[in-house]
């Protein structure tokens, strides 16, 4: 059985993601016979990034299925209703480029978090506009074939208690909580990429 190549880009949540992954937990806990986990991440990460800087990544590892965890430094922004305005069309834009440029089978949008802490706009008004932007790339998803949603379980209810000090990043028990949703998120975009194409899309988990 070929081995299935997995890319993860984004912001500095891949990279703090990377650095945890040890021991049992070691390329997401997948035996790398069958899968193999890559993460490529960049503090303080933003969408154009993903066309510039980290692309040279997707062409090295040829990836069957990506997932992106990116977007929230482009709302933090004092321009935020523009970003909110065409954030998720702009991944949904990447997911195609990815598909169709790349080859990639499946491209997973994981939602975007909520911060207890900004820099260039209100709390109140960032985790609103989260809302808003994680609502519209669900909808883009379920009504495309070239992407699908990843709602991180178990980190959106206590969101606020999973962040540390920074009130932004993962606490270590939320990023414990991360790695169990993205290796949910691995294994649901490898089902996708392997499905019949003449079956029905079936996004639900």
């Amino acid at each position: 059985m070929d081995q299935t190549k997995v890319l993860v880009l984004g912001h500095s949540f891949v990279r703090r993601l990377e650095a945890d992954l040890t021991g049992s937990w070691t390329n997401l806990g997948f035996d790398s016979d069958l899968v193999r986990v890559h993460c490529v991440g960049r503090g303080g990460g933003r969408v154009h990034d993903i066309l510039s800087t980290m692309s040279q990544s997707i062409v090295d590892i040829k990836p069957k299925v990506v997932l992106l965890q990116i977007g929230g430094n482009d709302l933090d922004s004092v321009n935020f209703t523009e970003v909110q305005g065409r954030l998720a069309r702009d991944l949904h834009s990447i997911a195609q480029w990815l598909r169709e440029g790349y080859s990639v089978r499946e491209v997973g949008v994981m939602q975007l978090f909520y911060r207890a802490k900004t820099r260039s706009i209100a709390v109140e008004t960032y985790n609103r506009s989260v809302d808003a932007v994680n609502s519209e790339i669900k909808r883009l998803c379920e009504e495309s074939e070239d992407c699908f949603y990843w709602r991180h379980k178990g980190l959106k209810t206590d969101a606020f208690d999973c962040l540390n000090k920074d009130g932004v990043h993962l606490s270590r028990a939320g990023l414990r909580k991360y790695k169990y949703s993205v290796r949910g998120a691995v294994l649901q975009g490898i089902r996708l990429a392997d499905r019949d194409k003449s079956e029905p899309r079936d996004i639900s988990l």
